[in-house]
């Protein structure tokens, strides 16, 4: 899987690509600089504000469609926003306070509040349908060997299964493979306060990715005439599921 800004923009231009299934959504958190911390707890006080988040980033296209949507913001108008390469990059660049909230993946949330950030919300409060990486193929193999990418998405469903439902289990598996402790598996993986609402799940979500899609275009990030489901697969999903449950009645 790639971030979902690649791969909307390799289908939106025309390569055989297909999105298929998902893989997480949310782990960014909102903070503000502490001189306006109160002020902007609650979005509507972001008129004449400075935004700032990695470039391309799931964030970006959040704010950006939120504050349009909710709050009627007109990017470059009522409020401006910052784009850096990296989450790093936007919290050293912005500690001086010369811009007023940030968004950043859950790793760095504690070091924007160690240089002066005060931790507002995550940003599925913002918008809880928000979506990061899909699961992609090349269209011409996945039209051409459907039954494999069936086979692969009937065992991630099943995987899903447990890792929602039987967490040490999942913790274990992890820690073999990863070499990761325990406790930092928990906190990312399970703590949704300190993952920053992150959630893993198959289901391709075509609304949380349309959404995106949509904002990319409005914003000129693509200039394209196709439209999502020419290059977006729900139905190997659906017949995943289906036939999960079918083979697994209890």
């Amino acid at each position: 899987y790639l971030s979902i800004l690649y791969n909307l923009n390799l289908g939106a231009q025309g390569e055989d690509v297909i999105l298929f299934a998902g893989t997480m959504s949310g782990g960014q958190g909102v903070l503000a600089y502490k001189n306006v911390a109160e002020e902007v707890k609650d979005p509507k006080n972001w008129k004449d504000k400075t935004i700032a988040g990695q470039i391309g980033g799931t964030g970006e296209m959040v704010i950006k469609a939120v504050l349009n949507r909710d709050y009627g913001y007109v990017l470059d108008k009522d409020f401006k926003y910052k784009s850096f390469e990296t989450d790093a990059e936007t919290i050293a660049a912005c500690s001086k306070g010369n811009t007023d909230v940030i968004i950043v993946s859950n790793n760095f949330v504690d070091s924007a509040v160690k240089q002066g950030y005060v931790y507002l919300f995550p940003l599925t409060d913002l918008e809880d349908d928000f979506v990061c990486c899909r699961q992609m193929a090349n269209g011409t193999k996945f039209k051409n060997n459907r039954e494999a990418y069936l086979a692969w998405l009937k065992t991630v469903i099943e995987a899903y299964k447990i890792y929602k439902m039987e967490e040490e289990r999942t913790i274990n598996i992890l820690e073999k493979d990863s070499g990761q402790t325990k406790e930092w598996l928990h906190n990312f993986i399970y703590d949704l306060d300190k993952n920053q609402r992150r959630f893993y799940s198959p289901d391709p979500n075509y609304n949380g990715v349309k959404l995106y899609y949509d904002t990319m275009i409005k914003l000129g990030y693509i200039e394209t005439k196709r439209e999502l489901p020419e290059f977006f697969d729900i139905s190997l999903y659906a017949q995943a599921l289906k036939e999960v449950i079918k083979e697994n009645p209890d």
